[in-house]
């Protein structure tokens, strides 16, 4: 998987560009933001102002990103430095864990869903690979690591209170999630909040994981949010594990065997999926796709991107339309969105930039 040692990005520099033309433009479809039921379409429409160029990587790969203070922590892929450290306001950037490098080697981390941070101001990740906890200090650039509880073995979208978490079975499960009590070894399987046919459930056979959500959750607001990672729904929880409704914005009346018919068909119509977002104290951001089918190639190719603004009982406040290459993105102490924005080819050289950006929310 690792091509290259990437241990002195520093001596890259930092390429600052207070307002980045190719991550600034504003969306003239700010109204056409996906299909949306006669229910939402008076949603409050809003957009991304660049309010500056934080750190440019001219030959890294972020995937994901988690505000610390004044500083943040970053996960890469596809090379040797998976975790780095930004300082936000020296714009410099130190590496943490380097493949192979003994006790601090790490295998595709993972941040924890619920933005986990210890009470030293540790943030928290989870590496499946190796199959351990992983705490990162911002201020100090070091890492310290945990064996991974057994129940949180082959489990992914992660959220970690500790002694608690809730999570989803990376492989095949009779089973929406699970909440799981750390301490007393107990676990509780949640069902789906809707029933399949033997059609779609034969048929998503050859894609396990088609019923996979994104999940956000909150013990303070006792709220559980799951965003569906292949149709237009997410469902709210509480904390014990108990169904509060689910909610599509282009359908009220959704039928998830339509769905399933629709996919596989490659319906021109396409579909609405969700990609990991991100959470606040007080809100939960899911990131919102529209998918429509390259017929020739047999494929989806996504054509819009937007954010959904929620509160914690899954309630839309409003829908953000985003720029074009907007990838992970996180929540600073106020409000803003801080994003990992790919700039593809930008300067006709078949080339890639990475920049992480930082937005304020206007209309």
């Amino acid at each position: 998987m690792m091509i290259r040692n990437a241990l002195w990005i520093m001596a890259l520099g930092v390429i600052f560009i207070p307002l980045v033309s190719c991550v600034n433009r504003k969306s003239e479809q700010a109204i056409e933001v996906g299909d949306l039921s006669d229910k939402y379409k008076g949603m409050a429409v809003s957009d991304l102002k660049a309010v500056d160029t934080i750190y440019s990587f001219t030959e890294d790969f972020p995937v994901d990103i988690r505000d610390a203070g004044d500083k943040m922590v970053l996960v890469f892929a596809k090379q040797d430095t998976e975790l780095q450290i930004l300082d936000k306001e020296k714009r410099v950037v130190t590496p943490v864990a380097v493949a192979g490098n003994g006790p601090d080697d790490v295998n595709s981390p993972s941040f924890f869903q619920n933005n986990y941070i210890t009470d030293d101001g540790k943030v928290g990740l989870y590496d499946l690979n190796r199959n351990e906890l992983v705490f990162v200090s911002a201020d100090s650039a070091t890492i310290s690591k945990k064996p991974l509880p057994d129940m949180l073995v082959r489990e992914s979208c992660v959220n970690y209170f500790g002694n608690e978490a809730v999570s989803y079975a990376v492989m095949k499960t009779d089973n929406f999630f699970k909440i799981s009590d750390l301490k007393a070894n107990l676990s509780k399987d949640i069902p789906y909040p809707y029933k399949l046919s033997e059609e779609s459930w034969e048929k998503i056979k050859s894609l396990p994981g088609y019923l996979a959500p994104i999940i956000y959750a909150d013990k303070k607001k006792n709220r559980i949010i799951l965003a569906q990672f292949y149709f237009d729904m997410y469902s709210v929880y509480d904390m014990e594990g108990n169904f509060i409704k689910s909610v599509s914005l282009s359908d009220e009346n959704f039928d998830v065997d339509s769905a399933i018919d629709s996919y596989y068909a490659l319906d021109e119509n396409g579909y609405i999926r969700y990609a990991p977002g991100a959470v606040s104290d007080e809100f939960v951001y899911l990131k919102r796709m529209k998918m429509v089918p390259d017929l020739k190639a047999q494929k989806y190719n996504k054509v819009e991107n937007s954010i959904v603004k929620l509160d914690w009982d899954g309630n839309p406040l409003e829908i953000i339309v985003v720029p074009e290459g907007l990838g992970g993105f996180c929540i600073d102490k106020d409000g803003n969105i801080i994003a990992i924005v790919n700039s593809a080819d930008e300067d006709g050289k078949d080339t890639e930039s990475y920049h992480i950006v930082r937005y304020a929310v206007g209309r």
